[in-house]
């Protein structure tokens, strides 16, 4: 809970200097654009928490748009995501701890996934990660202990 709250105040701080809760990036896609590269950038994102092999300042992941949309950017992570939605709440059925550590790996994700509020070479970083890698090792942890 004093986590919840700090959140909050710090929205509200944020919103009161800056008056607005985001900035979007100059040249920003539509909300097209957005639903669909949302599927690649949580795949991407999932790869780098579970197989962290591949590492860089800048990252291949381009805006996936109407005229580019095909298996590989768009339909195989849609259909990989729902895979890792139905195995993640098979997992959140089970005990607590993969109740948190879910929790701990989803929540920090959803703060990025508004691609129009990055520069198209910067889409996807793995510095996002950083946080959702650390639930995952503890969850892992606490469910070996058990």
């Amino acid at each position: 809970m004093p986590f919840a709250i700090a959140a909050v105040i710090f929205v509200v701080l944020r919103y009161s200097v800056l008056h607005s809760l985001r900035e979007l990036a100059p040249g920003a896609p539509g909300l097209d654009s957005v639903l669909l590269t949302i599927p690649s950038m949580l795949i991407f994102y999932i790869r780098q928490i579970f197989l962290p092999f591949e590492f860089g300042l800048i990252y291949s992941l381009r805006y996936v748009n109407s005229t580019n949309v095909g298996l590989m950017n768009f339909l195989l992570p849609l259909t990989l995501i729902a895979v890792f939605a139905y195995v993640a709440r098979c997992l959140y059925k089970r005990e607590t701890v993969y109740k948190i550590g879910l929790i701990w790996l989803l929540l920090p994700l959803t703060m990025v996934l508004d691609p129009r509020i990055f520069v198209p070479e910067l889409l996807v970083q793995d510095r996002y990660v950083y946080l959702p890698v650390s639930a995952r090792r503890c969850c892992l942890l606490a469910a070996s202990s058990n």
